[in-house]
């Protein structure tokens, strides 16, 4: 007797699985009267979507400071960041991601264009964590930026995100 059986997955677990699910965070970074971000940029001609599971924003210190969501803004050069992986290491070859993430230390003024999606507090000593599940997607040339404000007092902070890619689709 042959048995069906039924799997069900969640997509962003099933992108894991096959090797498309990425992970990575910016560097320790210390808001001194300064702003800082970090961001995920779909590169022009990358040839993918790219679609946002979810970001962090680690507070290590006593003051609390308000992080802004953005897509598609301009906020100036940044850093990349060496602290990326693909979160299925059983998979060979290993996936390289198409996204870029990039932090800016020190990054003065908020960002220009774009849209400012929404605010959050990072309170003392705790993890904000945004789950969106892939319902936000950055079509190639645009991107996903956490924007944090420096308060009064010098803190350290540190940016997460999780993303998978998938071929793009186009016309929508």
């Amino acid at each position: 007797m042959i048995r069906n059986e039924v799997v069900s997955l969640e997509y962003r677990v099933n992108k894991a699985f096959e090797g498309r699910y990425f992970m990575g965070h910016t560097p320790v970074m210390t808001l001194r009267g300064r702003n800082d971000w970090g961001r995920l940029i779909n590169p022009q001609g990358s040839g993918i979507d790219l679609f946002i599971n979810t970001f962090t924003v680690s507070n290590y210190s006593d003051t609390p400071f308000q992080a802004e969501l953005w897509l598609n803004p301009q906020p100036g050069r940044g850093f990349v960041s060496s602290y990326v992986t693909v979160s299925n290491t059983a998979r060979m070859p290993l996936r390289e991601p198409k996204t870029k993430l990039m932090y800016q230390p020190d990054a003065g003024e908020s960002p220009r264009g774009g849209v400012s999606l929404f605010s959050r507090v990072a309170s003392a000593n705790d993890t904000v964590v945004g789950n969106y599940y892939g319902k936000i997607v950055v079509p190639e040339g645009g991107s996903f930026l956490v924007f944090l404000y420096a308060p009064r007092d010098e803190v350290s902070t540190e940016l997460g995100f999780g993303w998978w890619e998938d071929r793009a689709a186009r016309p929508y």
